[in-house]
């Protein structure tokens, strides 16, 4: 007999509102459909763990020119379209909710796209039309600045900028087309401003609690996830360590800046930002470092649960993105340990359920996308 845990985790729509593997798409010797040894995420690994919907982030850097950095987005969404035509037997896109309904009920995974900044979109309005007819649906309207040195004067200075007219512009827009308002990597001025403004429900696609790890803008704080909640919005939480436990991102921060001058020169001989981030892991693998188990990410959830009620988080990997998954959670074939865990807690079936997807799955059908 299946076991219970697994049957539930089965039965339940799994959402993963965040996931960085686009970056893995752009190498031409990656097949998704393949089951590869490293990484987080492919196909064979996704339906072993359950997923049924996966948001694909486009991830832009900071590049000066504007028009490398729209080329750029365009260049990775491709990479998405192409990657799920070739496997149209087992993927679709999904840009919108009854697409989702229909590849679930086909059984295949519906993918979503997001943009983890609007970086890609710079300051041309017109451009949000060009993403939109691409299939993005989920934004992050500010734009980002890569920053692996932990460069806290840039972050104290980062937490305090809210949005430029442009932006708040580009949330007015985002709302006209129903695409979703993500808060992940605003600044924390600027989150306040897009709860004031959204018609709409906006998402955390991938964030953490402050009460566990304390950041200068990235986590949210219990007044801030109050008001996520009020708005009837998603807490998703991520799988990243060094945002998820202080104790890990104390020790974390001192190798990184043990290593500033490496991965400076690491950055800019790669391109392709999945380069630097196998080097960057590559040189974290040298410390001496304890990762935290699963459990820390049953923590944050059962924290914003306890805070504002079952009904406003989910999960946001940030697979292929984070450097580390915790113990227990090495890739997406291991998702139902999530499951396994709240049954252990005492949660019910239908709590379950709302966690690992249904959640995210009402702020898209109330998005009217």
């Amino acid at each position: 007999m299946i076991p219970g845990y697994l049957r539930i985790h089965k039965e339940a729509v799994l959402v993963d509102a965040h996931c960085d593997t686009t970056l893995r798409l752009l190498d031409s010797n990656f097949n998704i459909v393949n089951r590869y040894s490293d990484g987080h995420f492919d196909i064979p690994r996704a339906l072993e763990g359950g997923v049924d919907v996966v948001f694909f982030a486009i991830f832009v850097p900071d590049y000066e020119d504007p028009v490398r950095a729209y080329k750029e987005g365009l260049r990775q969404i491709e990479a998405i379209h192409l990657a799920v035509k070739r496997n149209s037997d087992k993927a679709g896109l999904a840009p919108s909710y009854d697409d989702i309904t229909t590849l679930i009920s086909q059984g295949r995974l519906a993918v979503m796209i997001a943009m983890e900044n609007c970086n890609p979109i710079g300051e041309n309005i017109d451009s949000i039309d060009v993403f939109y007819k691409s299939g993005v649906r989920v934004i992050c309207p500010q734009r980002v600045k890569a920053d692996y040195a932990f460069d806290i004067a840039y972050h104290q200075r980062w937490g305090k900028q809210g949005l430029s007219d442009f932006e708040k512009m580009l949330i007015n827009e985002m709302n006209k087309r129903r695409i979703i308002v993500d808060i992940s990597h605003l600044s924390k001025k600027a989150k306040w401003e897009v709860l004031e403004m959204s018609s709409f429900p906006v998402i955390a696609s991938h964030i953490g609690c402050e009460r566990f790890c304390k950041t200068i803008y990235r986590n949210l704080d219990d007044e801030m996830i109050r008001a996520v909640a009020q708005k009837g919005g998603v807490i998703n939480v991520f799988f990243c360590p060094e945002l998820l436990s202080q104790e890990f991102r104390n020790k974390y921060i001192e190798i990184i800046y043990k290593i500033r001058p490496q991965l400076k020169k690491i950055r800019e001989i790669y391109d392709n930002e999945w380069g630097f981030l196998k080097e960057l892991r590559k040189s974290l693998l040298k410390e001496n470092i304890s990762l935290p188990d699963v459990n820390i990410v049953i923590d944050h959830i059962e924290y914003i649960i306890n805070l504002v009620g079952i009904d406003y988080v989910g999960i946001g990997s940030d697979f292929d993105g984070v450097i580390f998954p915790p113990i227990g959670l090495e890739d997406v074939s291991k998702l139902p340990i999530l499951t396994r865990l709240f049954l252990e807690r005492g949660y019910r079936k239908e709590d379950i359920a709302k966690i690992l997807g249904g959640n995210m799955l009402r702020v898209i059908a109330e998005s009217k996308i």
